[in-house]
């Protein structure tokens, strides 16, 4: 049975990786976006009392969990996954600095689940001086049992080319932002696999929609968007992909319209699929009007009604705000 948010706030969190090995995975392509605030005010009843969860609740839940971001989410567009390793064997420098390193050519061990294990030679070649940037061919290996593993194990990068970044020489240690892409959505298009850092304090709950993201009228116009975790500013920041784990599907709606702005009333099934989880039922108010010159989605205003099971499997009751609000258009 699934834990609850409940436990969540309780703290029974188990944050499984570390910010220095954070995958991150951020559209590429297909931008502008229009980039909201997303902001949960609940409150859980169970049998020994009620408790509060907020939006910082919520992402401290999903901390070093794995998530499938699904490929129709992103329409065909190229994803970046990146990692970031520590003293990782494969980039080890012999002698002198990154910046004069033509190639680095290191052997690195790849070990079976047979406790067998062999070693491949892996070759990076530079690319660019500043920073240093390498290039090289993740492939994978297979055992004597038919074990199959790749070079780079760190994040679950894809197979091919992959690009690594000096971060710094001094971490301590040596740091480099491994990344590689894949196409995903449309026909065919693959899921993106991906484990969530454990997030900073200061992390916020965003989504994402292209831009403009009105009008009213449009399909799914009041669909919440691609839901992501964002650590840093507006203009400097990581932003970690979670669509996977919020569903929201519309059951009905309706619009009104006065002055310059169209309001969809919509009524909606939601689902969080974090360590904890719940299910809910909503009712929203969608606010569409001219943003600097463009079609947007000014706020979504929701109460959502739930319930679930908690860790001793004894039922528990949810209810509160879920809102949607502010907004920027960023490529």
């Amino acid at each position: 049975m699934r834990k609850n948010i409940v436990a969540a706030v309780a703290g029974i969190l188990t944050a499984g990786v570390t910010y220095l090995n954070a995958q991150t995975n951020t559209n590429t392509t297909g931008g502008p976006f229009w980039v909201q605030n997303v902001s949960f005010t609940l409150q859980a009843q169970t049998t020994s009392g009620k408790r509060v969860i907020s939006t910082k609740d919520i992402i401290a839940d999903l901390s070093g969990i794995t998530v499938t971001n699904t490929g129709g989410a992103t329409n065909g567009t190229t994803i970046t996954n990146s990692v970031t390793v520590t003293n990782a064997p494969i980039f080890a420098l012999a002698s002198g600095d990154y910046t004069n390193a033509t190639t680095l050519s290191n052997q690195v061990t790849i070990s079976f689940t047979n406790t067998t294990s062999t070693n491949v030679s892996v070759v990076s070649t530079r690319t660019s001086t500043n920073p240093p940037t390498f290039t090289f061919q993740n492939t994978a290996v297979t055992s004597t049992s038919n074990e199959t593993v790749n070079v780079f194990t760190n994040g679950g990068l894809p197979l091919g080319t992959l690009t690594a970044v000096l971060v710094t020489t001094n971490g301590p240690g040596t740091v480099f932002t491994v990344s590689g892409t894949t196409t995903s959505g449309g026909g065919g298009g693959s899921n993106v696999i991906i484990t969530l850092p454990t997030f900073a304090k200061n992390a916020k709950l965003i989504v994402k929609r292209p831009s403009p993201s009105g009008p009213a009228s449009a399909t799914n116009s009041t669909a919440p968007g691609r839901f992501f975790v964002r650590v840093g500013t507006a203009k400097t920041h990581t932003d970690t992909e979670l669509s996977g784990l919020f569903e929201q599907t519309d059951t009905s709606s309706l619009s009104t319209t006065k002055g310059q702005t169209t309001s969809v009333f919509n009524d909606f099934n939601f689902a969080y699929k974090g360590k904890s989880a719940f299910d809910a039922r909503g009712v929203g108010k969608n606010d569409f009007g001219t943003v600097k010159g463009a079609d947007q989605r000014k706020s979504a205003l929701s109460t959502i009604v739930g319930s679930g099971l908690d860790t001793a499997d004894s039922p528990f009751t949810i209810s509160g705000k879920y809102n949607i609000s502010g907004g920027a258009v960023e490529q």
